[in-house]
Formats: C-alpha cells, sequence, structure tokens
C-alpha cells in the first residue's frame, strides 16, 4: 500500500526483559510504480517517552500512553527508570482505569478528544490524543480539583478587579443617588412636613431654594410644593380665623344657653313653687271630695313639669359633661321600693297587677347614688305604666355575681305594654327621640327620659339593654356594680345628729324673700302650724332683723336685691360667733337647684339646701 508500517508494540516486550522499548519500521522503496527495496530501522523509545512524560501542563496533572486494547504502554513512573517489571504495570493499569477510559474512549467516536473519567462525584477531564503509527492514544489525565483551582487561581484576580469596579460604580451611584436625591428630598420632606412648616430653620430654606433653582424634577416637585404649601398656609391661617370666630361665637352661644337654662329653672321654679306650695296647703284644709281632685290634678301637673324641666337640666348638663355622681351610702331596696311605690296607685288605677320583687340578697347598704339610682328606675317605671293600658308590670331585682367587695345588680323592669317597633330601638335613647310621630301625639312626652338613664347608668359604670316585640310589652334590663358599705348598716345616729334639736322647738321664724307669692306660699304653710312668722325682702333687712330679735329657723332666697342669700347667711354666722349667739339653722329655699348652688349655700354657713318648688311636707 506504500505506507511505512511499525512492528506492533506491547508491554511484555520490555516487561519480560526490563529494557526500554524499540520498534522495527519499515518503508518500502518504488521506482516507476514498482518496489524495488524496503528501507528499514529500529526506533528506541525510551528517549521519546522520557521527553514526552516530562512536559505536563500541571504538576497535578498525569500523563501516559496506552494501546486501543487498554494496555498501559508507557508513563513516567516506569518509563523514567531502567528496570520495568510486571507488578508495576499492573499496579498502575489499575489505578489508572485503562480499561473503562478505553471503553469511554470507543463508545464515543474512538478518536482525539476529550473524556471525563466517570467518577462517583466529580470527574477527572482526559484530554486524548490518538496516535495513526502506532494505534496508541496519548492520554493528559487533569484532576477537577486541579481544573477547579487553576480555574479560580485564573479568574479571582479578575473577578476581585471586577468586583472592585463594580463597588466603586456602586458607591459613586449611591452617593451620587444621596446627593442629589435623598438629601433633597429629605430637606422637603422636613421643610413640608406639617409639624415643622412653620418652623423657620435657616439651613432647610437654604438647601430647599437651591432644590427650587434646579431644571430637573426635583426642582419642578420643590417649586410645586412651595406653591402648594404657600396656598396651605393662606388657607390656614383663614381657617385658624374663622376656627377662633366660630369657637368664641360657640362659647358665648354655650355660656348664653347656660344662662338661659340657668334663668328658665330659676322662672321656671319660682312659679312651680307657688303652684305645688299653694296646692300642696289647700289640701290640708277642709276640702270637698270634688276639690281635693282638682287639686291632687294640680300637684300631678305640676310634679311631671318639675319632673320634665329636671331632665332638660339633666340633659344639659350631660351634654357638657358636668354631670356628677354623688357617693353615700343608701339602702338599695328601700331606695326601689319606696320609687315604685310612687307608680303602684296609677298602674293599679289602670287596672294593672304591679308587682316587685327585690331578692333578700339585694337587701342593705351601698355606696352610691340614691338619687339618680331612683331617676333611672322611676323614668323606666314610669314609660311603663305611661305605654301599658292592659296586663302588668313587674320589677325584679336581683344580683347576678360578686368581686370582691362589689356585687353586679341586675334590674328588670317589664310591661305588657305596646311594645317598641324593632326600626325605632336604635333610637329610643338618643335625646329627644321617641318610638314615633303617634308615641307623641297619644303619651306626650320629651323623649329624654331613656337617654337621661343610659347616661346615668353608663356613669355608675353599667349597661342597659331593651327587649321587645311590638304590641307584645317590652323589658328593660339596668345591671350595675355596688360596692357594700363594710359596717353593713348606716350609722343611724348620723342622720339624727343633723336633725333640729326636738328638746328645742322652733317658733320664730323670719323669711327672706324679695318674691310676694313665695312670701304667701310660705306663710299659707307654716301659718297652721302655729309659727310666728316675720317675713323680710332682701339680705340687707334680713341681718337688720338677726340684730334685733333671735329666730329659730331662718328661711333666706339666694337671689335677692340690696344682699343676696349667700352674702346674709356669712354676715349672720359671724355676728351669731362675734355676740355668742345660738346658732339659728338657716335653711335655703332657692330656685337655684344646680350641684353648685347646694354647695355654695352649705360654704356660707347653711345647715339645708332646699331646691323650689318645695312642698308643705
Amino acid at each position: 500500500t506504500g505506507r511505512t508500517l511499525c512492528t506492533p508494540l506491547s508491554r511484555l516486550m520490555y516487561i519480560e526483559s526490563g529494557e526500554a522499548l524499540t520498534t522495527g519500521c519499515q518503508t518500502p522503496l518504488r521506482q516507476n510504480g514498482e518496489q524495488i527495496g524496503i528501507w528499514g530501522t529500529t526506533l528506541p523509545l525510551g528517549p521519546v517517552f522520557r521527553d514526552s512524560l516530562r512536559d505536563i501542563p500541571l504538576a497535578q496533572s498525569d500523563m501516559f500512553f496506552m494501546s486501543e486494547n487498554g494496555q498501559l504502554i508507557a508513563h513516567r513512573d516506569i518509563t523514567l527508570n531502567n528496570k520495568v517489571t510486571r507488578d508495576q504495570v499492573e499496579t498502575l493499569e489499575a489505578q489508572l482505569d485503562t480499561q473503562r477510559l478505553v471503553s469511554r474512549i470507543q463508545s464515543s467516536d474512538g478518536q482525539s478528544g476529550i473524556v471525563y473519567s466517570g467518577g462517583p462525584v466529580f470527574d477527572d477531564m482526559n484530554f486524548v490524543y490518538r496516535l495513526g503509527v502506532p494505534d496508541w492514544y496519548l492520554v493528559v489525565r487533569v484532576p477537577h480539583s486541579s481544573l477547579l483551582m487553576q480555574s479560580l487561581g485564573n479568574v479571582l484576580p479578575s473577578f476581585f478587579a471586577s468586583l472592585t469596579i463594580v463597588l466603586l460604580c456602586i458607591a459613586c451611584f449611591f452617593y451620587m443617588i444621596r446627593r442629589e436625591g435623598i438629601v433633597p428630598l429629605k430637606a422637603l420632606s422636613r421643610r413640608f412636613n406639617l409639624e415643622n412648616s412653620r418652623k423657620k430653620d435657616p439651613e432647610i430654606d437654604r438647601v430647599v431654594g437651591q432644590i427650587r433653582s434646579r431644571e430637573d424634577e426635583l426642582g419642578e416637585l420643590a417649586r410645586v410644593l412651595t406653591e402648594y404649601k404657600h396656598q396651605t398656609d393662606n388657607h390656614l391661617e383663614e381657617l385658624e380665623t374663622q376656627i377662633g370666630q366660630r369657637t368664641r361665637e360657640l362659647r358665648a352661644a354655650n355660656e348664653a344657653k347656660s344662662r338661659f337654662l340657668a334663668t328658665m329653672s330659676h322662672e321656671l321654679r319660682t312659679p312651680m313653687n307657688g303652684i305645688m306650695g299653694v296646692a300642696g296647703a289647700l289640701q290640708r284644709t277642709d276640702l270637698t271630695d270634688h276639690q281635693r281632685e282638682m287639686s291632687d290634678l294640680i300637684l300631678r301637673s305640676a310634679d311631671v313639669l318639675e319632673r320634665q324641666l329636671t331632665d332638660v337640666l339633666d340633659i344639659s348638663k350631660i351634654e357638657a359633661g358636668r354631670l356628677e355622681l354623688s357617693l353615700a351610702p343608701f339602702n338599695l331596696a328601700e331606695t326601689i321600693e319606696t320609687t315604685c311605690e310612687l307608680y303602684a296607685m296609677t298602674a293599679r288605677e289602670k287596672g294593672l297587677e304591679f308587682d316587685v320583687e327585690i331578692a333578700p340578697a339585694c337587701s342593705g347598704y351601698f355606696m352610691g347614688d340614691a338619687v339618680r339610682l331612683r331617676q333611672i328606675v322611676g323614668n323606666i317605671t314610669s314609660n311603663a305604666v305611661k305605654f301599658t293600658e292592659a296586663g302588668h308590670i313587674r320589677i325584679v331585682v336581683d344580683t347576678t355575681g360578686q368581686s370582691g367587695n362589689r356585687t353586679d345588680f341586675e334590674i328588670r323592669i317589664e310591661d305588657t305594654g305596646i311594645g317598641i317597633p324593632q326600626a325605632a330601638l336604635e333610637k329610643i335613647f338618643s335625646p329627644f327621640s321617641q318610638a314615633d310621630e303617634t308615641t307623641y301625639k297619644n303619651f306626650g312626652g320629651t323623649g329624654l327620659g331613656l337617654s337621661i338613664c343610659q347616661s346615668l347608668i353608663e356613669l355608675m359604670g353599667g349597661s342597659i339593654r331593651v327587649e321587645t316585640e311590638e304590641g307584645q310589652g317590652a323589658t328593660f334590663i339596668c345591671k350595675v356594680g355596688l360596692v357594700r358599705c363594710e359596717s353593713g348598716t348606716l350609722d343611724e345616729t348620723t342622720e339624727a345628729e343633723t336633725q333640729p334639736d326636738a328638746g328645742h322647738p322652733v317658733q320664730r321664724v323670719l323669711i327672706a324673700e324679695d318674691h310676694v307669692v313665695n312670701q304667701r306660699v310660705i306663710q299659707l304653710i307654716l301659718e297652721p302650724l302655729g309659727y310666728s312668722l316675720f317675713t323680710v325682702e332682701n339680705g340687707l333687712e334680713a341681718v337688720e332683723a338677726i340684730k334685733a330679735t333671735e329666730f329659730d329657723l331662718i328661711l333666706m332666697d339666694i337671689q335677692m336685691p340690696e344682699m343676696d342669700g349667700l352674702e346674709a347667711t356669712k354676715q349672720i354666722r359671724k355676728l351669731e360667733q362675734q355676740t355668742g349667739r345660738t346658732s339659728s339653722m338657716i335653711v335655703m329655699l332657692s330656685a337655684n337647684a344646680a350641684e353648685q348652688d347646694c354647695a355654695n349655700a352649705l360654704d356660707a354657713g347653711a345647715d339645708i339646701h332646699l331646691a323650689k318648688p318645695i312642698t308643705p311636707s
């Protein structure tokens, strides 16, 4: 074929003799297409292998020659030595796993290329080159770890250099963002913050001025915000001016309302005092049945009017947040029983069953406001009687629990009246609200009772709710907690000590009252009892009368010309101390019925404050 052929080599050729490899190669000599001879030579391969195997790319790599059958031909561990044994060759073949490597080479295309060893974790990389003559493979095996380290060694410098550049770029980027964006935005935020918008800060104003001169979006934003702030400040100033004006107007209106209510209370109580006092005095005279009935109607009507007046004043106190509860010992069971008795007669006159059931656990004395609790029970019971035409009214009082010395009570007031429509339940506790228009037309009322009850119960820390069905009656459930008095009962001597001495009967009575009708009311009440009555029209006259005569009882009005009742009382007490005279009992009879009026009267030296209207009892 005209090709040069060499003697096939095998490991046995040098393993047995231990000598270096040699091969015989023949080249045909041809002339004019005819073979005229052969040129032959013997080639020693040991020096060739030694020179080749020394030139490895990495210290951790390996280089060897093997046949296409997987027989190891040359390796630096055996070629660099002069003596080679069979055991050395077989050991190296096992370590290099030449059979497996040949199988992987031939499974691809059997030619030069890259073949992986197929290890369990990381594959070593084998760079394979196939020699044409003889049929050997030159293999350079590079371990995976060497490749990784070499790659890292090549990449890391570039990586760190790139990373440094990137970090520098990021730092510059953030610096520019902070200088050109964040700092200006913070300055704008501080400048236009609602809390700081009116505070002068020259540095912030300077920065904002620089931002406004910019031509970018931040400059436009700063200019818009500045204009918006200017308009907002103007609106705020105008709004504050209006609020101040409205506040003054509302304060004036509230003061006017308070003056009106105080005036209305005083002016209405004065004629009511005449009505109730005269009617009460009239009932103590000999009357026919018809006359007594008429006087009863007068007293009942006046009582309703007084209760409505009290409700109006109470709701005004509630709205103003000035309503306060008093704290004093009172008998819970007795308070509820006496309150219900006021409505029992009216209920029975309408043919209704009226039952009051108070559990034994509710007996005894508790700390609270008996007047306000009586007002709550009275308002609800009054409504029950008013809106019930047939059936019964039942008041049940019982305990629901106890925590320490605090007892929780439930007061149920049940009736079989007209009930409350479901649509009206949301507004029955609102001031001046009733179930519907027909309620006012048929039954009257101001619509304040339930609203006041709810406010009072909430002040006591309790709650109120209603269970009702239209046409089937209603049940109001009040829950309130009260603290039981530690002693269990009141000291009965305390109240007795505050009463006039029974051994010192009242004979001479001084009436200090500027209103003619009120003077006559008191006279009509007291004259039948045999008292000696002396009347003056102002506080100055009262003081002069005291200087001249000793009185057992002084009935003092508060609002009088020349000198009011408070100043007169102070001077009378001062006069008594200076002269060593026995103190007269001073009772304030005044249409000024507010709590502060009562406190002022007692501070001035009065023994008792009685609000008009008064009754003979």
